[in-house]
């Protein structure tokens, strides 16, 4: 039916050329095609029947019919492809003699020689009005008739896009069929569902609309096929995926859940459905949409537990500040301290935050490292949804599948928040979180005490470290006018523009009452603890949503400074040079810009607050320290290239680290504890002990236990 159509169309827009075989204006005469065309000189016309693929019309080959044809349909005055040769000749175009020719009465009569007026001496014949022949310079200008073979595919009902033309006879292309090839692989529609159907290579290519795919657009999208949307309106993205657009009260990426349904509660007596939201019922002393506490340290340093009891406690060591004691063991959170201000007092100096699959240390101004290497904020943990983002100088490290989150300011300030999944479950310097202040002081044994020395002090990491004390009171020390200065500052926390907050959050139950204790027994840097609390109450006024513009205000221009930051460690004193410089005056027993490094005994080497010395040959199973002192495992990348360049390199000797294979890519060390950082390259080997070869870079091996080797060891300062 197709190519019926197209034949159709032909016929009633070319009638008169059904039989032709010559291109559009040209007329056929026996097999051959003529036409005539505007006045030119007889070389011109020659030139141009060249270009038209034809010759100037040679009526001496065919005779007096050919004469006839012409005169009858062009007239007369008409260029021929004839010409004079020499005197007595009449020669074609390829300056053969003519055979046939029809000269008039008296013609030619110009001889061939040069003639006034006149570019050359050839003449050529002009076919008369009555079909005579007479002899005309070349050089005049007449119109002049083309002629060239008939084409037989010059007018034919071939498909141009779909085949070509052979001797009359259409050759279709790839994909077409039919006598004319008008048949193609769009004309079946196989396009389907409104699909644009494109030739392409002999073949057909579908493009679909509104989200259908397939090769001819059969297969519906999501929504199409089955409605995966329960309880709500399905809305196609593309052909694989879809959103819906749920129903209140529904939820989920079907609209098949309730809010309550994904436990958001966890231990809550009750989760209502709110809409697309919910409500926690908590228990009691829980709080927010998700139940939650929040343990925290300031200061130098200040607690408060999980269930708000505060007290005050300056130790020096490392301390477990929160912990999940229950078998699960979901996280585990350290403080490690150092002194500072007056010496008496402490402060934070890192923290240390382990997961079952994960080590991150926070150090200050915002350094951090997960398992042993340093990360770049925002960091995502692969595979989950942990993430460690920037907060304050500091960084945030949120656990969402395991309901924890720790923040650590960078200086002094640390929060834990806790899920009430937790409760009765913590221990540490948090407490146990169970709404109960008065057994908040639980010693690692399970008893409790009333002693904050002992509750403390039970929870360092190294039996060995000092004993830390209930800080004494810190301003009695100071002259009136010290305190004078320090009671007024610390009271700018109840004027303006703080004092919009002071209704929600009232400065003197602790906050007064901490800046005066810290500032009194930071005498190294009391401006840089006094904008340290103030800090902390902005952001508790900021989580009430009370915003407070007083950074860079008149009067708090100082807290722009390097050394409201708490850029010195170890109870330096620091000292503001200009807006971004600062010197730090170092205790003794401490140097380096910042007095992070400790003067270590004789054949120590130092760094930071770390002394390393190493120890002679010996096999990794009987490798020991002396007391104080522990055997080195690199625990990051900084520390690994240090070890690498002062040891290794510098002996040209391989060296222990303390660290074995102890199941399928995993380490421990001698005591069994897990190892977590490694520098074996892309994984861990499967036996043997932990080597720093030389020549490696600080490349990690494993070889026999029982092999002798040199190793490290070091001790901290504090």
């Amino acid at each position: 039916m197709t190519e019926i159509l197209a034949l159709l169309v032909l016929l009633i827009v070319l009638p008169s050329k059904l039989d032709a075989a010559c291109p559009v204006s040209w007329h056929k005469y026996t097999d051959n095609c003529y036409k005539k065309f505007p006045a030119a000189s007889w070389n011109e016309a020659r030139l141009a029947c060249d270009r038209q693929d034809a010759t100037l019309a040679q009526i001496a080959m065919k005779g007096l019919a050919e004469n006839e044809f012409i005169k009858n349909k062009f007239g007369g005055g008409n260029w021929l492809g004839i010409s004079r040769c020499h005197a007595s000749s009449t020669c074609l175009l390829d300056f053969s003699p003519a055979l046939w020719t029809n000269w008039a009465s008296g013609q030619p009569d110009k001889k061939p020689q040069y003639l006034p007026g006149l570019d050359n001496k050839d003449f050529a014949v002009l076919i008369q009005a009555d079909g005579t022949w007479a002899d005309q310079p070349k050089l005049e200008r007449h119109a002049y008739i083309c002629e060239k073979p008939e084409d037989p595919c010059a007018d034919n009902f071939c498909n141009p896009d779909g085949s070509t033309c052979v001797n009359g006879t259409c050759q279709c292309k790839p994909g077409y069929s039919g006598e004319y090839c008008y048949i193609g692989p769009c004309d079946a529609d196989p396009c389907q569902n409104e699909g644009t159907c494109e030739v392409v290579n002999g073949n057909y290519s579908c493009t679909c609309v509104n989200h259908y795919s397939g090769k001819n657009c059969e297969v519906p999208p999501p929504c199409k096929r089955k409605n995966p949307c329960v309880n709500g309106v399905c809305e196609d993205i593309n052909p694989v995926d879809y959103r819906c657009k749920c129903n209140p009260g529904w939820i989920g990426k079907n609209c098949d859940e309730r809010p309550c349904d994904r436990r958001p509660c966890n231990k809550a007596k009750k989760c209502v459905n709110k809409g697309f939201s919910y409500e926690c019922v908590c228990l009691k002393g829980w709080t927010g949409p998700n139940c939650e506490k929040v343990g925290n340290a300031g200061g130098d340093p200040h607690y408060f537990t999980f269930d708000r009891k505060r007290y005050d406690f300056m130790g020096k060591c490392e301390y477990v500040f929160a912990k999940d004691c229950s078998e699960e063991r979901a996280f585990e959170v350290y403080q490690q301290n150092e002194p500072c201000g007056s010496g008496t007092v402490s402060c934070t100096k890192t923290i240390k935050v382990l997961t079952q699959s994960m080590e991150v240390t926070m150090e200050r101004q915002g350094i951090i490292y997960v398992d042993g290497i340093r990360v770049n904020l925002p960091w995502k943990k692969s595979g989950s949804n942990t993430t460690i983002t920037r907060w304050s100088r500091g960084a945030l490290m949120d656990v969402p599948d395991l309901l924890f989150s720790v923040r650590w300011d960078g200086s002094y300030a640390i929060y834990v928040k806790i899920n009430q999944r937790y409760e009765n479950r913590t221990c540490g310097l948090m407490g146990n979180a169970d709404s109960n202040q008065n057994n908040d002081y639980r010693l690692p044994d399970g008893t409790f005490t009333n002693d904050i020395s002992k509750f403390a002090n039970s929870w360092k990491t190294n039996p060995k470290c000092a004993n830390g004390l209930v800080p004494p009171e810190q301003c009695e020390q100071l002259s009136a006018s010290e305190y004078k200065d320090i009671n007024e500052r610390c009271a700018k926390m109840k004027q303006s523009p703080f004092r919009q907050c002071n209704s929600r959050i009232r400065p003197e139950t602790s906050y007064i009452r901490n800046c005066e204790y810290d500032m009194c027994a930071m005498k190294g840097n009391r401006l840089g603890a006094w904008c340290q609390i103030l800090e902390k109450y902005d952001r508790a006024c900021s989580s009430r949503g009370i915003k407070i513009d007083w950074e860079g205000k008149p009067g708090f221009e100082v807290c722009g400074n390097p050394c409201a930051n708490i850029p010195c460690f170890n109870g330096a004193t620091c000292k503001n040079i200009n807006r971004k410089e600062f010197k730090c005056t170092c205790p003794k027993g401490f140097s380096g810009p910042t007095c992070k490094n400790v003067e270590c005994k004789s054949g120590y080497i130092s760094r930071g607050n770390l002394c390393y010395k190493r120890m002679g040959r010996r096999p990794w199973i009987v490798a020991r320290c002396r007391p104080g002192d522990s055997f080195v495992s690199a625990e990051n990348q900084d520390e690994n290239q240090f070890i690498y360049e002062k040891f290794v390199k510098t002996s040209r000797k391989s060296f222990w680290m303390n660290a074995r294979v102890c199941a399928a890519g995993k380490l421990c060390d001698q005591t069994f504890g897990p190892v977590f950082y490694h520098n074996f390259g892309r994984k861990v080997l499967n036996t043997g002990c932990v080597e720093m070869p030389y020549g490696k870079n600080g490349k990690w091996t494993a070889k026999n236990c029982k092999a002798a080797s040199y190793y490290i060891c070091k001790y901290e300062k504090f």
